[in-house]
């Protein structure tokens, strides 16, 4: 799996970047000069091109299926 089947947008996959990363909303969106709003509803767009019911599930979503495989260093091969 890829990040291409989802069709992320650049800013999506930013967001996606800080959020594995811990970041929070209100950091997320300073550094990317949006407002929160804005950056919520990108996240929620984000979460349902995942299939994701939460920000740890998407997490999970992204680090599972290696959509981001430079980024998620966790193994789970015993799932």
């Amino acid at each position: 799996m890829n990040i291409k089947k989802y069709n992320f947008s650049d800013p999506e996959i930013e967001i996606i970047k800080l959020i594995c990363n811990g970041y929070q909303n209100k950091e997320i969106a300073k550094e990317m000069g949006v407002s929160l709003s804005i950056l919520e509803d990108m996240i929620t767009t984000i979460y349902k091109k995942l299939g994701a019911k939460n920000r740890a599930n998407a997490v999970y979503i992204v680090c599972k299926n290696e959509i981001l495989k430079w980024l998620c260093e966790i193994d789970f091969s015993t799932d």
